[in-house]
């Protein structure tokens, strides 16, 4: 009887162990699963480009309201990289994602020749105490052109104003965004996108020289900056 019940015991317990070790491996399946999934969401940001400063301005209205302003950009980046220039763009928090390419560029770019430059402008309050709020917001002048393209390549400036993208003429005989920043606080940020179709041909697969050396210029209220295109990102 003795032997009976402890070969009834031994198969319960190896019944039970048994059973257990299904359970881990299921278990472990899902923990690789998951740690699978983090890995493919990380990698949307593999390539994203850093920002880097271009350059600095402060300005004075004739009230006295004080700004300081900020513009940093990547590197050019090709278009036909549009992976990377959606992960750049979109790591900056922008209300919405960035679109297609055919959706900003300019009509009849083509994608396999364009090149992209994505930055941001910052704008801050410096006007020792005076704050600006939603009661008390202040516009900004803001003006962004690149003089070097007038008349040379007609380029597009996507700036994500509010919660969607608005498009410019950006290039071209007249073109330039000439606007004003509504600051509700006292920082102000804005992402923009611009596409300069024909920058890469034949005779110039590393770049146009005309787009390498486009200066770009900003500024608003009497202060402002200039900085020439950066180069190819890496």
């Amino acid at each position: 009887m003795k032997k009976k019940l402890m070969s009834m015991l031994l198969v319960f317990g190896l019944m039970f162990a048994l059973c257990a070790c299904e359970e881990k491996e299921d278990y472990t399946d899902d923990v690789d699963s998951n740690d699978y999934n983090t890995e493919e969401k990380n990698a949307d940001y593999e390539n994203v480009q850093e920002l880097i400063s271009r350059g600095t301005w402060n300005t004075e209205d004739s009230k006295g309201y004080k700004v300081q302003g900020e513009i940093k950009t990547t590197g050019l980046i090709r278009a036909s990289d549009w992976g990377t220039v959606e992960s750049t763009f979109n790591s900056l928090d922008p209300p919405e994602s960035l679109p297609g390419f055919d959706a900003v560029a300019p009509d009849g770019a083509n994608q396999d020749t364009s090149a992209v430059l994505i930055g941001a402008i910052e704008l801050k309050n410096i006007t020792d105490g005076w704050d600006f709020s939603e009661s008390s917001p202040y516009d900004c002048a803001l003006y962004f052109d690149a003089p070097d393209l007038y008349g040379n390549n007609f380029s597009s400036l996507c700036v994500m104003y509010g919660s969607g993208l608005k498009k410019y003429s950006f290039g071209g005989v007249r073109g330039y965004l000439d606007t004003y920043a509504v600051m509700k606080s006292n920082n102000w940020f804005v992402s923009f996108v611009i596409i300069i179709p024909e920058a890469f041909t034949p005779n110039e697969p590393e770049g146009s020289e005309n787009v390498l050396n486009t200066v770009l210029r900003i500024s608003g209220n009497g202060g402002g900056c200039e900085f020439t295109v950066p180069g190819l990102s890496e």
